[in-house]
């Protein structure tokens, strides 16, 4: 199901290719059930590849 803002309108989630396009090449991750944190390159990620699957990759390997 996609993630829907106030109006009902689907956000589009943030891609690496998005974050490459804004200038950045570094991302901050923190998943808040167990508080871990983590700040990866993206440089040699997927570009379609979205933030949200990066934090549940991660989550997965804890």
């Amino acid at each position: 199901m996609p993630a829907l803002d106030r109006e009902d309108n689907e956000i589009t989630p943030l891609t690496i290719c998005r974050l490459g396009q804004k200038g950045c090449d570094m991302a901050k991750v923190h998943g808040h059930v167990q508080g871990h944190q983590a700040v990866i390159s993206t440089d040699r990620l997927p570009s379609d590849l979205s933030l949200s699957e990066i934090v549940l990759r991660l989550y997965r390997s804890i």
